[in-house]
């Protein structure tokens, strides 16, 4: 089984597995985050990530859309396929 410790969510490949360890990004762009279940313990599925283009990422029964920027900002760790 593959595993990658820590990294951002924006260098998780699709179809890998993550939880969110942290975020580096102002309060009010958290703020956002946070109503969509992108918190502190969450896991994520990493649907797409495709070079220059969005992440499309899944949490729970939501399926989220991220900007390659605002997904730079996540911090992941216990990534795995």
């Amino acid at each position: 089984m593959s595993k990658i410790s820590n990294t951002r969510l924006s260098r998780v490949p699709g179809g890998w597995y993550a939880t969110i360890k942290g975020f580096s990004c102002p309060p009010r762009q958290l703020s956002r985050l946070a109503p969509l279940g992108l918190i502190r313990g969450a896991r994520l599925a990493v649907i797409r990530n495709r070079k220059g283009h969005a992440l499309i990422i899944a949490s729970g029964h939501t399926t989220i859309a991220l900007s390659r920027q605002v997904a730079a900002a996540v911090a992941v760790g216990d990534v795995h396929v």
